[in-house]
């Protein structure tokens, strides 16, 4: 069974592969003879006013993509910088104020200068000035509430040291014998 139909494929595929061959060859032929010719072929070496402004169209795309991801990384690093300085919950907020109120500059190099009314100055420098300012201090964390905190005064009292005996712990015969009289069971 499976030889006949091995065989009888092998017929019918031999013919499909050469009418395919040759109708391919045909096709083939007609396009050379009909293919318009190409820049190489034409002696003028003015690029096509099409290709021109496409090209163009991805040069202003290639840079803005390298603006967008030149900002992020920045912001990445102020965001890193600010993120022990100013409390977790406020911290996205601070960065849109920062942001919105012209606060922040971006540098042809990629780094990132905070910017003060007498000019643009370092970033740690200018961040930790913001957040004594009374803008940046509500982004500011709480004082350590461990270090203020009042202490217990102690007035030199202490409780008396107890050995293992004093423990008020009981030993096991001792605590069978109380469960039994507890049930109304005596000894």
């Amino acid at each position: 069974m499976n030889s006949a139909v091995s065989a009888h494929l092998k017929r019918h595929l031999g013919k499909l592969s050469e009418t395919i061959e040759t109708s391919l060859a045909e096709k083939l032929a007609g396009l050379q003879q009909s293919a318009p010719k190409t820049k190489a072929d034409e002696s003028d070496p003015k690029p096509d006013d099409d290709v021109r402004k496409e090209m163009a169209a991805l040069k202003a795309q290639l840079k803005t993509e390298r603006e967008k991801a030149r900002e992020k990384e920045a912001y990445a690093e102020l965001k890193a910088k600010l993120a022990d300085k100013v409390r977790p919950e406020a911290l996205d907020t601070a960065l849109k104020i920062l942001k919105h109120d012209g606060r922040i500059s971006l540098k042809r190099d990629g780094s990132v200068a905070f910017v003060h009314e007498d000019g643009e100055m370092d970033l740690d420098e200018g961040l930790s000035e913001w957040l004594k300012s009374r803008e940046g201090s509500m982004f500011a964390p709480p004082p350590n509430p461990r270090s203020h905190a009042a202490k217990k005064p102690n007035y030199g009292v202490k409780a008396p040291a107890r050995t293992s005996s004093e423990s008020g712990e009981i030993d096991p015969l001792a605590k069978t014998e109380m469960m039994l009289t507890k049930l109304g069971i005596r000894l």
